[in-house]
């Protein structure tokens, strides 16, 4: 049996995932950034690249890595988000991602950066006009900002007095 590549592993992963985009890139990233492949095995390492073991001492398969992102990240697994709860989310500019991270950090980290340039991108778009009024009306900028920012797209439409 020939040993799978990262690709066939983060695809095997994306099926227990999330349908948001966002998440689904996080995790991506994770495995890519935690899997070595050699002619013969696949080795979890960790951010210094030091292969990662199990509780019994032996080397951490892919499966137990698979299922410590999940308890560590459970939202990058979730099919369906939670509502918008009213309270404003704080999202860090960047954080910094470095090798000495443990695993919890930089997925956290990553995910951080992801929506805080989402949000960036969203904010930007409402910048240009109201997607919903109709003097401004554009349908890949409604899309677009549906899709980073919820939030600010269920704001604009309001503005705009769309249902």
């Amino acid at each position: 049996m020939s040993t799978p590549t990262i690709q066939q592993l983060v695809s095997a992963a994306l099926v227990k995932a999330s349908n948001n985009p966002q998440d689904r890139a996080v995790l991506s990233s994770i495995i890519e950034a935690s899997v070595r492949r050699t002619d013969t095995d696949i080795n979890i390492v960790d951010g210094r690249g030091n292969a990662r073991q199990n509780a019994k001492g032996e080397p951490m398969s892919f499966a137990e890595f698979l299922d410590e992102v999940q308890r560590q990240m459970p939202e990058l697994f979730s099919v369906s988000k939670p509502g918008n709860t009213g309270k404003a989310e704080a999202r860090p500019a960047l954080l910094p991602i470095t090798p000495d991270m443990s695993l919890t950090d930089r997925m956290k980290a990553l995910k951080a950066n992801h929506q805080a340039s989402d949000k960036d991108r969203a904010a930007a778009e409402a910048t240009k006009g109201n997607p919903w009024k109709p003097q401004t009306r554009n349908l890949s900028r409604q899309y677009l900002i549906t899709n980073l920012n919820p939030e600010l797209a269920a704001q604009l439409k309001n503005e705009a007095g769309v249902a």
